[in-house]
């Protein structure tokens, strides 16, 4: 009886050892850790009750050094592991202490890994931040958005923004997903209301007599029609808003004749999310800062709207300016205007490039700078670059991230090797504030196998929401 109990210790201990070393060399499955300190107080450890009530942790893997093995029945009733089946214990030195060096922390830490091996988070137990563990234990993995439609779609584009979706149609619809309670919004799509809303804004006193016009022009050419150019949820408040271009027509008198041309007008349209109530703002033409400008895009910093105008009929350098936007009385008006967002002498160098740029949060990214402008301090930060350029347009940036509590921005980017024949690789960096770089590698191998046209977007540092061509689909991919 002793020796197969003997035998059955040792094979257990076999069995756990070979079940990490697949594990941890295994990058098809995201990882939750809690390393566990023995020695903590209870106080130090009560967070293991709030991580255990997460339901989309598959496995809470608790992580202890090998001399308890012998101990497991005595941990899973000191810890109360035997009520919960999501939770398993490993025991292995070498993982103890590899992330008890990665947490750098003093007692149980918590630590979220990606598929692809990326850390995502870590704390200390006691510290912890129930609401990052729930973002980041989610969102540590590949899903598919369109696993939530009823019927197959094609998307267009698809951004993550501030817990949700903002995913475009081919056909000018606009919808807010939500992978965490499977729904999927159509907040707007070009109806015959939708657009007569517009045009009623548009013209106001003049609707009946124009519109009639332009109403013809739509139907003879049903591509002039409305279509979004930017999407944000701006604030906190159930609310997007989103920039229309729209096409208007102008009479032009010549000497024996009246001509009519075809212009375009950018309005601002808000959509409550939860009754979907629309409201149209204009440009206030009072605002002298906004004489021969248009809104470019909406950025949603949490607090304010903010957006970037184009300014024509300025030179190349100062064309571009970013504003606080105020809302009253179906108008826009606009404070707090940067003019410098750009590197200087970026626009002169690029000319016809110089507006080309991906905007995040906390980010305007030129496309072809070597820097980048943090919205919230009003600097230019400069970018590591490991490859070294050989022409203006070698290497041209795309989706952007900063993490403000921990100074780290992420930068999905292009790369045209000299001797490549033409090949563009898709890469990834990260870098500190400082400028210090973190890594810069090649992901083409990673997203070879989907096929993206329209630029990506970040969800957090480690993974990004693409939309596949190929396939239509709108899916978020780790790095």
């Amino acid at each position: 009886m002793g020796s197969s109990n003997l035998f059955l210790n040792r094979l257990a201990k076999t069995s756990r050892f070979i079940f990490f070393i697949l594990l941890f060399n295994n990058n098809l499955y995201a990882k939750t850790y809690v390393n566990l300190s023995i020695n903590d107080c209870v106080n130090c450890i009560v967070a293991l009750s709030d991580l255990k009530k997460i339901e989309h942790i598959d496995t809470l893997y608790m992580v202890l050094p090998s001399v308890f093995s012998e101990d497991h029945e005595r941990i899973c009733k000191k810890y109360a592991f035997e009520k919960n089946s999501r939770v398993k214990v490993l025991y292995s030195d070498s993982l103890s202490d590899n992330l008890k060096n990665t947490a750098n922390v003093i007692g149980s830490s918590i630590l979220i890994y990606n598929t692809q091996q990326s850390l995502l988070y870590s704390a200390s137990l006691k510290k912890m931040n129930i609401r990052a563990v729930n973002f980041f234990s989610f969102y540590d993995r590949p899903r598919i958005l369109n696993s939530i439609t009823k019927k197959r779609m094609n998307f267009k584009t698809a951004r993550y923004e501030r817990g949700v979706f903002i995913l475009e149609d081919y056909f000018k619809g606009v919808y807010v997903a939500t992978l965490k309670n499977n729904k999927l919004i159509k907040v707007a799509e070009n109806d015959n209301v939708f657009v007569e809303q517009i045009y009623k804004a548009l013209y106001s006193k003049e609707f009946k007599q124009r519109y009639s016009v332009m109403q013809r022009k739509l139907k003879e050419y049903p591509n002039m029609s409305p279509g979004v150019i930017s999407a944000s949820i701006p604030t906190n408040k159930p609310e997007i808003f989103l920039v229309y271009e729209v096409r208007d027509y102008a009479t032009i008198k010549g000497v024996d004749r009246v001509d009519s041309t075809i212009i375009t007008k950018n309005v601002l349209i808000k959509i409550d999310l939860k009754t979907k109530e629309k409201t149209v703002f204009l440009m206030d033409i009072k605002d002298k800062n906004l004489i021969a400008s248009s809104p470019w895009s909406i950025i949603g910093t949490g607090k304010k709207i903010k957006m970037l105008f184009y300014k024509w009929l300025s030179p190349v350098s100062n064309s571009m300016f970013l504003a606080d936007v105020q809302l009253e009385d179906s108008l826009f008006r606009v404070t707090n205007i940067k003019h410098h967002i750009r590197p200087n002498g970026y626009g002169d160098k690029l000319t016809n490039y110089a507006s080309a740029l991906h905007i995040s949060k906390h980010v305007i990214a030129y496309q072809y700078a070597d820097s980048l402008y943090n919205i919230f301090q009003n600097t230019q930060v400069h970018i590591p670059y490991k490859l070294k350029r050989t022409d203006s347009k070698s290497i041209y940036s795309s989706a952007n991230f900063y993490n403000s509590s921990n100074q780290e921005y992420s930068l999905f980017y292009y790369w045209r090797p000299p001797t490549a024949g033409g090949k563009i690789i898709q890469r990834f960096m990260s870098f500190k504030a400082s400028g210090e770089l973190i890594e810069d590698k090649s992901i083409d191998k990673l997203l070879s196998k989907y096929k993206i046209t329209t630029s990506p977007s970040f969800v957090h540092g480690r993974q990004m929401v693409i939309v596949d061509r190929a396939t239509g689909q709108a899916m978020t991919v780790d790095l």
